[in-house]
């Protein structure tokens, strides 16, 4: 997930500090202070994926990785004003 010391993925504000810590950084603590939507949408992320490869093996999950590793993602930014 780290690419010479900067994390691939930047998130906004305090969702970046919470993905490192609470996604990331494998703490499981049941006090975690949620303040944001997204933030209650990463850790289901988290426990969605942890749950679909808790049944696979090391190989799948080195290949599963290494296909993460290998995409190339563009990105389109838009104006927040709806027209």
């Amino acid at each position: 997930m780290k690419y010479k010391n900067r994390f691939k993925l930047k998130l906004q504000d305090e969702d970046s500090e919470f993905f490192e810590t609470y996604i990331l950084g494998d703490i499981s603590n049941p006090e975690i202070t949620i303040n944001r939507p997204s933030q209650q949408k990463l850790l289901a992320a988290k426990k969605y994926f942890e749950s679909q490869l808790s049944s696979s093996s090391l190989d799948e999950i080195l290949e599963i990785k290494d296909k993460i590793n290998k995409t190339k993602l563009l990105t389109y930014s838009v104006e927040d004003n709806v027209k």
